[in-house]
């Protein structure tokens, strides 16, 4: 096919600084699919990503989740081109590449990513697009793969089940029109798949072949590619790989009518219009509202042991109004910056004041194409949770009003600071996400309404009030400014007028109903419900809210936040920032004809700059070209105070006090992309440590502010208040009490460092320390941490202009390390933390999971040697890269082990070690017992099969490729962050999750991390011996694998984390048919009392006979029909035999274990983890002292 045939759009792109080396191109390829070309010669991976405009949304009525189950099988069935099962997945493997993909209500994204391209030829990306697009065009939805798929979703649903934002999203579609697709259970999982499609008699290949031939075609398809070649090698590349997929389905003759498509027809009308999944909907799906205005239950508490959570919803129906599709999107994102906003006069500060929050978060959620809405979610006290309707109150008739109907001049300067703001935060983002991710979000965004001019800040994602052709500017700059932003106040007021009202307000409340009077009053005797998906007891209801006396709700309250500071001086025109839009624009396009380089070739390393006895001072100039930016992290390590739970819970305590001191100050720097995070330490001595991003003009004045609270709490008697500190307390109660309610596998995970690490302490031994700490212990604690010798390790990054300044503040207020000498006191030196695990160590600890939680999950760790040992580190790294490639296909694939398998290094304090992580619906125990036929499997049909030459060829130079260019951060992917202890969240977080979870600030704490650690070679593979690697034989490898890992070895040292579900597996099966039954009773207007029938299926022990004779004496007892109870028997019995089938097959999974290869050295189960933690104190004296 001629590439010429593709249909090029002239779009001129804004692009952030950073993108200067990227070009960009949109096009049409001749079956329609909107193709979307980003040429980055610096890249050193290449990316793709297609998303068609159907998801869980289309399923048919009769099988939820086949949407989700068609996602599966297209990468997982093969093609007629490709018809090997797991073709794919071993191509990407063996290329050290990534693949993921995920199904929503209204589209379904696949992509997937190949590194280290300037290695190879295109050859590679173009064998794997190959495949890939082959499964849009034949898929064969191979039958033996249906079933191991419907599993894997099964267990991906199970780890969902105590997922507190999912039980909440859930709860949001039970409340919605039933008859709106966004009511239904999408996931899917085995009962809706397998059980659903057999009642009614459907094939489920079947199935998937007509949903596939329905929705899957080139009209209804975008596409994203990224990657170091040229827009036209791109181009090329796209047309000779996806013009096979046919433009539209077998049941259409032609494109829609819809005249959005004329884009798709290859007419060359303008504007350029492109609303994928407007055309989409209109062709498959009904008219109906999510939420419809009307008599209809406005509520829904949902019952839970978890701290409370409230969510104030307000439908946005996007029809028949004055607004267009660009100012639902632009007054989405100012409402989100208003109602969010944490400064005092905000609903934030308001609720903090009276201790009924601890968080509130507001986010606008699209639930399709025209259907979104406002929400507020609030992380209550219990005191708020009993307080509850006064909320209510405060934000329908206090709060709302004040923004709505008053203060309009404030709320235009607020838009216009906001507007300044969005294009500030945009012009110095980053391109931080892989190849992959990138192409995804905007693969997915392409599908939206998009005008030309909105095509434009495609890359920002929003659109923008107005553009650079405007003749305004900002609010204070002229007085025809101010006008114009007056007017967009008065329209952004309308808005809310128009969809922040009480009869349109939805509540979820979630949390202890019991404990809430709102629910006693609206229950009033009437039976709660049970839901069969999610297995949470609920109840719906119309609330009324009622308007209080105006003295308890004044709307003076609340007032528009004030000017924002932080705001650069350079960019407080309008003139500057579009200025700066059109730079960055014409760059872009320039950018072919620039000479570049590869991206990772400009990474340079911190250097030292100053050391002393009491400091170490580590810079890494990075000075942008657009702004100054900054990150600092520095350290605070006490050098006299001894480490205890107390200590440790004081340290919490203190983090807290100054997040809760500065919080309100800090969010108008947060909103301009600053960052402050506090970390206490989590190895039990006391550290505090801070990193701070944002301007270097402005970013001394937050270091300041938290250096200021803690001298504050150390020499002001009358601070913290009482009151503050019972705050700071409960929230670092909340915090562990959090952590005991995490799923399974968080939970051995945790398990493995409290075990193995000296200065972990248990969870009872902080709760304990919680309960016994109070106001003059942490005094006392403060003073001493504050005035006590110090020492600090300080390392900023970016623009150095302000370094001098920082370290000589802190040498000032705390440290006063510039004065010191090398004859001072020297720094206490780092003891053993670490359990050494004795050679021939076999040991497990059992852990009962939360009650909620059906999932089991096991963390199975192999010492290997000790941190320091460059040769350990070296082979375990090999020995993970190895079981990269087979760990995944053999625990999650081949035995249906579970949803999450990961494996590979794991680092402690002061040993290393391997380790293999599974959560599963299987028993732990019979994981354990799967993880050895594992690593039987790597020695025996792996190791063993290998020749020196392949060995050669085929890993080690494989494996150095991977750590001279990219590092062992790839292998992340499956095996999980190496060093759990850095990848423990901080206590505190302040700042937007764009800038936490960057690509910037994860290298930053990175290097920040490695200092901390003495590890100042800075490489990516931190102490891996390349040397040793490129000497390293195959006999020498197989023998530290027989001695260190194999299963066979006398000398292994290895310890288990097992964490399982209170639930047996017969009370998992019974469980799943009590919800199945309820939900097949109501279908069919039987009546029974939930207790009742639970009751009764437990009698039944699964046993078909016994159950449906239960039934049958209930129903007949109460002169139901018996025919009608006939035909619900016959459903009973057919689901009875899919459930009885599911738990055969875990049992079968189980029986493939080969028990005639038990380990060398028995397992031993050890019951009290303080005795074995006494025991490592005792083994090491210089720990106890």
């Amino acid at each position: 096919m001629s590439w010429k045939r593709i249909k090029y759009f002239d779009v001129d792109f804004y692009t952030p600084v950073s993108y200067g080396n990227r070009t960009h191109e949109l096009c049409r390829l001749p079956n329609g699919i909107i193709t979307l070309l980003i040429s980055d010669p610096t890249e050193s991976a290449i990316g793709c990503s297609l998303t068609v405009a159907a998801g869980s949304y289309h399923d048919p009525e009769e099988i939820p989740g086949l949407a989700h189950l068609c996602e599966h099988m297209l990468l997982a069935g093969g093609s007629k081109k490709y018809p090997s099962l797991g073709l794919y997945h071993d191509v990407i493997a063996k290329n050290n590449g990534s693949h993921n993909a995920f199904t929503t209500g209204d589209q379904t994204s696949f992509y997937f990513e190949l590194p280290d391209f300037h290695q190879s030829s295109d050859t590679n990306f173009e064998k794997v697009a190959d495949i890939f697009a082959s499964f849009f065009v034949e898929p064969l939805f191979d039958r033996a793969s249906i079933n191991k798929e419907v599993y894997a979703i099964q267990n991906e649903h199970d780890s969902n089940v105590s997922n507190t934002t999912k039980i909440l999203y859930h709860a949001t579609r039970l409340l919605s029109d039933q008859n709106h697709p966004f009511s239904r259970f999408m996931t899917g999982n085995m009962s809706t798949l397998r059980r659903n499609a057999q009642s009614k008699g459907l094939s489920l290949r079947g199935s998937l072949l007509r949903f596939f031939r329905k929705n899957y075609a080139g009209c209804r398809m975008t596409l994203c590619i990224r990657g170091p070649q040229s827009v036209h090698g791109l181009a090329k590349l796209a047309l000779s790989t996806f013009s096979d997929i046919p433009a539209f389905s077998p049941e259409e003759k032609g494109p829609p009518t819809n005249n959005s498509h004329n884009l798709h027809l290859g007419q060359d009308e303008n504007p350029l219009c492109i609303n994928v999944l407007r055309d989409a909907w209109a062709t498959n799906l009904p008219t109906a509202c999510c939420f419809p205005d009307g008599p209809v239950c406005n509520a829904i508490f949902v019952n839970s042991t978890k701290h409370p959570i409230a969510r104030f919803l307000f439908p946005v129906l996007q029809r028949n109004t004055i607004f267009t599709s660009k100012d639902f999107a632009i007054y989405a994102q100012f409402w989100v910056e208003l109602f969010g906003d944490e400064s005092p006069g905000s609903l934030s500060y308001y609720l903090s004041q009276h201790g009924w929050i601890t968080c509130c978060y507001a986010y606008s959620s699209d639930f399709s194409f025209d259907n979104s809405a406002l929400i507020l979610e609030l992380s209550l006290t219990n005191s708020g949770w009993q307080n509850i309707e006064l909320i209510g109150q405060v934000i329908l008739f206090s709060m709302i009003p004040a923004f709505s109907k008053k203060n309009t001049v404030e709320l235009a300067r607020f838009l216009s600071e906001q507007f300044s703001i969005d294009i500030i935060k945009f012009l110095s983002s980053t391109a931080d996400g892989s190849p992959m991710e990138e192409c995804s979000q905007l693969s997915s965004l392409l599908q939206k309404d998009l005008r030309t001019s909105d095509i434009s800040y495609i890359f920002k994602g929003l659109p923008m009030l107005m553009d650079c052709t405007a003749n305004v500017g900002l609010f204070g700059e002229s007085r025809s400014s101010k006008e114009w932003w007056i007017g967009q106040a008065i329209k952004f007021q309308s808005y809310l007028k128009s969809f922040m009202s009480s009869s349109k307000m939805r509540m979820i409340l979630h949390g202890p109903l019991r404990d809430c009077p709102m629910f006693d009053s609206a229950v009033q005797g009437k039976n709660t419900a049970f839901d069969q998906f999610y297995a949470f007891e609920y109840f719906k209801c119309n609330l009324d809210i009622k308007k209080p006396p105006q003295h308890l709700t004044p709307s003076s309250l609340f007032h528009i936040p004030l000017a924002n500071d932080y705001i650069p001086t350079f960019h407080r025109t309008f003139l500057s920032l579009r200025a700066k839009l059109e730079e960055s624009s014409q760059r872009s396009k320039e950018a072919s004809l620039a000479f570049s380089v590869r991206r990772t070739d400009l990474l340079a390393v911190p250097r030292l700059v100053s050391r002393n006895e009491k400091h170490d001072m580590w810079v890494l100039d990075e000075a942008s070209n657009f702004s100054s930016q900054t990150l600092v992290t520095f350290e605070l390590t006490n050098l006299q105070i001894k480490a205890s739970p107390e200590n440790t819970i004081n340290l919490e305590v203190l983090a807290q006090i100054i997040s809760l001191t500065l919080s309100s100050d800090l969010y108008p720097a947060v909103k301009l992309g600053f960052s402050l995070q506090i970390f206490p330490s989590m190895q039990g001595d006391v550290r505090l440590k801070f990193t701070v991003g944002g301007y270097s003009e402005r970013i001394l004045q937050l270091i300041k502010a938290s250096i200021d609270a803690i001298q504050r709490t150390a020499k002001d008697s009358s601070f913290p208040s009482r009151e503050l500190f019972r705050s700071a307390r409960v929230l670092v109660r909340k915090k562990y009490e959090n952590a005991a309610n995490e799923n399974s596998i968080k939970l051995a995970s945790v398990g493995l460092l409290i075990i193995m690490e000296r200065y972990m302490w248990t969870l009872e031994d902080l709760i304990e320390a919680i309960e016994n700490t109070d106001i003059n212990a942490f005094k006392e604690f403060c003073a001493m941490f504050a005035n006590s010798s110090t020492h600090l390790t300080l390392f900023i990054q970016g623009d150095l202009s302000c370094a001098d300044d920082i370290n000589g503040y802190l040498d000032h207020k705390i440290t006063h390390h510039l004065r010191a000498s090398l004859t001072e006191t020297p720094r206490r030196q780092k003891t053993s933390s670490t359990k050494r695990l004795d050679p021939g160590t076999n040991v497990y600890f059992r852990y009962m999971g939360r009650k909620d939680d059906p999932t089991n999950s096991i963390v199975y760790f192999i010492q290997t040697g000790l941190r320091n040992d460059q040769q350990s580190l070296t082979y375990s790294a090999l020995c993970e890269y190895i079981m990269s490639f087979s760990l995944v296909p053999q625990l999650r694939n081949r035995r249906q082990l579970g949803y999450v398998v990961l494996g590979g290094l794991r680092l402690l304090c002061d040993t290393i070690g391997l380790h293999i992580t599974v959560m599963s619906s299987s028993p732990s125990t019979i994981l354990e017992d799967h993880v050895n036929q594992y690593l039987l499997y790597l020695e025996d049909d792996v190791l063993n099969t290998l020749t020196e030459q392949r060995f050669r060829t085929d890993i080690i130079e494989s494996f150095l490729g991977l750590l001279e260019k990219d590092g062992l951060d790839k292998l992340e992917k499956y095996a999980g962050p190496a060093d759990l202890l850095d990848e423990l969240a901080a206590n505190i977080q302040h700042g937007d999750t764009s800038v936490l979870q960057s690509h910037s600030m994860k290298r930053h704490k990175k290097l920040a991390n490695q200092i901390l650690a003495g590890q100042h070679n800075f490489a990516d593979y931190g102490l891996v011996d390349l040397a040793m690697l490129r000497r390293l034989t195959l006999h020498q490898f197989k023998a530290f694998f027989a001695e260190t890992v194999s299963i066979r070895s006398k000398t292994r040292a290895k310890i288990s984390i097992l964490v399982g579900s209170p639930l047996s597996d017969e009370q998992i099966t019974s469980r799943a048919i009590f919800l199945q039954l309820q939900c097949l009773f109501k279908l069919h207007g039987l009546v029974i009392e939930s207790d009742r029938l639970r009751d009764i299926v437990d009698r039944s022990a699964g046993k078909p006979t016994r159950l449906t004779k239960e039934l049958y004496q209930y129903f007949h007892a109460r002169r139901e029909t018996w025919r009608l109870c006939t035909l619900i028997l016959r459903e009973v019995l057919r689901m009875l035999a899919v459930n009885l089938r599911s738990r055969r097959d875990r049992e079968a999974a189980m029986t493939t274990i080969d028990q005639g290869h038990a380990p060398a050295v028995q397992l031993t189960y050890m019951e009290d983890v303080n005795v074995y933690r006494r025991e490592f104190v005792e083994s090491h004296p210089s720990l106890s002292k």
